[in-house]
């Protein structure tokens, strides 16, 4: 009985081992219609991509002063303008100093006029006694009375002068008392407590924060192109600028990273409606703009990180290594293994492999 399964088995694996090999060799005969392109000449970006977060370009802080009584003039919601008052804090005290000092400088001014009047007069009887004594002897007999009139009149001077600066300080004071908005844009927070404040920000201008390494520092300008994506707002993006670089780099250093330079980007196209201070997104930061050799995503075939194509040559697919730069808008940068006049497979159709036949589809 062993005897006869043996014989049965040395039949039939020979069999199928025959078809096997015959169903291999007609699938590599097998002709394939393919669809072929040529790898073109276009704009290459190489980018850098780094993390950064959302925050509002122009915004302003008044610090509320919690010890004295105030009035807040306006509400959140509300639209300002630069130099709009925010609130007034109450000025009884001042008033009360105000008008105290008023009854000062006026009886300043009425001293002063008191002694011009004493300095006539003075003039008056010098001028009748000249007529008696002569003119030098009348100027020797008023000389006392008349220097110390000037001396009085150099004092209350002296204290008028005092009295209008104070009054000035007090305006300004008074001017103090009304915290006004320093920038145009709408009131966002109205705080009253401890630490209160009024925040006011232009909800229509956003800048990124962010921060580069020693590296990209290096490649990084002023000035240059940046695209901004969100994870959490997968369809829109927004494009801005690198408006400002610090020449010192962070004292907070960001974990695991070493030194890092702060720098900010300024957005200048995209729906700033959707955003909000705080929004983590995504900077690509392109450093250079250049012409290569690009294909399709879709003619790359990637194995063991050693990517190749289908190059057709007299009809049959032959594979070719690759070296590959760049990806961007779906194409891949070329740097070796192929030319501008070679035709390459796109859209690879499944079972294509080295050495077969193919038709190219019209």
């Amino acid at each position: 009985m062993n005897k006869k399964v043996w014989i049965g088995v040395a039949i039939i694996v020979p069999i199928i081992l025959f078809s096997t090999i015959s169903i291999i060799l007609s699938q590599s005969n097998q002709t394939m219609v393919v669809d072929v392109v040529q790898p073109q000449m276009g704009m290459i970006n190489d980018e850098i991509m780094v993390p950064g977060e959302m925050d509002l370009a122009v915004i302003d802080h008044v610090m509320l002063q919690a010890n004295e009584a105030y009035t807040v003039l306006v509400e959140e919601g509300d639209l300002v303008e630069e130099g709009t008052p925010l609130v007034e804090y109450d000025g009884a005290d001042l008033v009360f100093q105000k008008e105290q000092l008023a009854i000062q400088i006026e009886g300043g001014y009425l001293r002063i006029n008191q002694l011009n009047k004493q300095e006539e007069h003075l003039e008056e009887q010098q001028k009748t006694l000249e007529k008696d004594i002569g003119k030098e002897e009348a100027r020797d007999h008023f000389r006392a009375e008349r220097e110390q009139l000037q001396y009085e009149k150099r004092l209350a001077n002296l204290d008028l002068r005092q009295l209008l600066a104070q009054k000035e300080q007090l305006e300004k004071r008074e001017e103090d008392l009304i915290e006004r908005s320093t920038i145009a844009g709408t009131v966002i927070v109205i705080k009253e407590d401890q630490d209160g404040v009024i925040t006011i920000a232009d909800p229509t201008s956003f800048i990124v924060k962010g921060f580069l390494s020693e590296y990209d520092s290096l490649e990084i300008m002023v000035g240059q192109k940046v695209d901004v994506v969100s994870d959490a707002i997968i369809d829109h993006s927004w494009k801005g600028e690198v408006e400002s670089i610090n020449y010192f780099p962070s004292e907070t250093e960001v974990a695991g990273s070493g030194i890092n330079y702060p720098f900010t980007v300024r957005l200048n196209d995209g729906d700033l409606s959707v955003l909000r201070p705080g929004y983590q997104v995504i900077l690509n930061i392109v450093t250079q703009e250049r012409q290569a050799l690009t294909i399709p995503y879709s003619s790359v075939i990637q194995e063991n990180e050693e990517p190749y194509v289908f190059v057709i040559i007299d009809g049959v697919a032959i594979q070719r290594e690759v070296e590959l730069g760049v990806a961007t808008d779906g194409r891949f940068e070329i740097r070796s293994g192929l030319q501008q006049s070679d035709r390459i497979v796109t859209d690879i159709p499944s079972g294509l492999r080295n050495g077969t036949e193919v038709i190219i589809n019209d």
